[in-house]
């Protein structure tokens, strides 16, 4: 081989070894470029994902607090303020309507509403409030100048139809309850239970309006705490709420995109941290039955029934008596209080409080037949059944004319049953008049009942 040749080979020899180097130079430079910008978006994702996270466990909290205050209902356009600013909910009642009660500048609502009454005067209590007969199914009313019925109506029937054990209608209007999301969780879910709407509306559920006040609290949240972030606008963020039994989360259903410089990464299926509330137990069908029992069964107390509900564990339940004046009208009100504790409730280390109203039950007394006295029998007594649905106190009073009936004695049987003993003044063929009331210190609910003597 000649000089010149190898010469040439030696250039380009080292041509290409130098080709070599800076190509190698060249890709370790990019390959650690990649990966410092590898890091920076793992970083800040994560960062992001955080902020997301506590913006929707912040939200929820304060969600579920304001729930638990006013008895599982949002109204309608309600303010709510926060450190980031303000927005309004869509709610399902309005704070004017009639089953909303303001107290110590709280807003409750009202599960029970009492029927239509009316003032009735009489000697014994010219200041309670008595129901206008025939309010319930079957109430005798029969003509008397000193009672004030003016009309005849006796139904044999009635004793059957009108017994404490027996639903009455009349006896409280009852808001109806929200559902926890309109439609039943499969059998047997006990973890992670999602409502799915695809076949039904669930804009007046729980998880409905858990979810339109957390995504708008999120998006104010986020905005206000985005630091170098920026982030593509989102107009309603989508977040759904999960639910075990024993506690439940917030879950973003959307893409949010976020980008620092350069830098764009995405963020989706974040979720908030657990908060532990058997939430779902306020709103199964057994609790909703036990709220429409309330309502409807004289002999049905709500709050002795909880102690057997089966879906609390740890929980404490207390009623306070409360009075509001609107003009001369004064209103007599319970208000509920429902303490979640321990495996129940525990939002932030603290116990949950469900609230809610009802308005003082009175007295209902079991309708009385006709009253037949046999022969010369002067002596005789008269056996009925009352009860306080919410297990206050009442008195019993017994008003009739002078002339007609003597010695009364009211003497207490049992719980529900009392007798009237008193000796009758009638001649034989004769029929009088007696009216029965029962009454707390409220109220009272009254019959006439019509005494032959035979």
């Amino acid at each position: 081989m000649k000089k010149g040749q190898i010469t040439i080979y030696a250039v380009l020899g080292i041509i290409l070894i130098f080709s070599f180097f800076i190509l190698f130079f060249l890709y370790s430079n990019s390959s650690n470029n990649s990966q410092i910008i590898n890091l920076d978006v793992i970083e800040s994702r994560d960062k992001a994902e955080e902020l997301v996270s506590s913006c929707m466990y912040e939200g929820g909290i304060n969600a579920i607090e304001l729930l638990g205050k006013q008895g599982g209902y949002y109204y309608s356009n309600q303010e709510i303020v926060t450190p980031y600013g303000s927005f309004n909910l869509k709610g399902v009642i309005n704070k004017t309507s009639e089953y909303v009660v303001e107290y110590n500048s709280n807003y409750y609502t009202l599960y029970y509403k009492r029927p239509l009454y009316k003032n009735y005067v009489s000697d014994t209590s010219n200041e309670r409030v008595y129901f206008k007969p025939p309010q319930y199914p079957c109430r005798s009313k029969i003509v008397n100048s000193i009672i004030g019925i003016d009309t005849k109506r006796d139904m044999p029937e009635c004793s059957e139809l009108y017994t404490l054990e027996t639903g009455i209608d009349s006896l409280s209007r009852e808001i109806f309850p929200l559902s926890f999301c309109n439609r039943e969780y499969p059998k047997g879910c006990v973890e992670n239970c999602i409502c799915k709407c695809e076949y039904t509306n669930c804009n007046k559920s729980i998880q409905s309006e858990l979810e339109d006040y957390i995504s708008k609290y999120f998006k104010l949240c986020l905005y206000k705490n985005k630091g170098y972030f920026e982030i593509n606008s989102v107009e309603d963020p989508k977040i759904i709420t999960i639910v075990d039994r024993g506690s439940l989360y917030f879950k973003l259903n959307d893409d949010l995109n976020f980008s620092i410089g350069d830098l764009t990464f995405q963020v989706k299926d974040v979720q908030s941290k657990r908060i532990s509330l058997n939430l779902f137990a306020l709103f199964t069908e057994e609790f909703n039955s036990f709220l429409n029992k309330e309502g409807y069964y004289p002999m049905f107390n709500f709050i002795k029934s909880l102690n057997e509900y089966t879906e609390l564990n740890d929980f404490e339940i207390s009623e306070n008596d409360i009075q509001i004046n609107e003009g001369s009208i004064t209103r007599f009100f319970k208000l509920i209080r429902l303490n979640l504790k321990g495996v129940d409730g525990l939002v932030k280390g603290k116990d949950f409080n469900f609230f809610f109203l009802k308005e003082n039950r009175i007295p209902i007394l079991q309708y009385i037949p006709q009253i037949q006295i046999p022969g010369n029998t002067k002596m005789f007594n008269i056996t009925f059944r009352a009860v306080d649905p919410d297990d206050d106190s009442f008195i019993t009073k017994v008003d009739f004319e002078n002339k007609e009936f003597d010695q009364l004695n009211i003497i207490t049987k049992n719980e529900y049953t009392k007798i009237i003993n008193f000796k009758s003044k009638l001649d034989l063929g004769d029929t009088g008049l007696i009216r029965i009331s029962v009454c707390d210190l409220e109220s009272c609910d009254f019959q006439v009942v019509k005494i032959k003597q035979n």
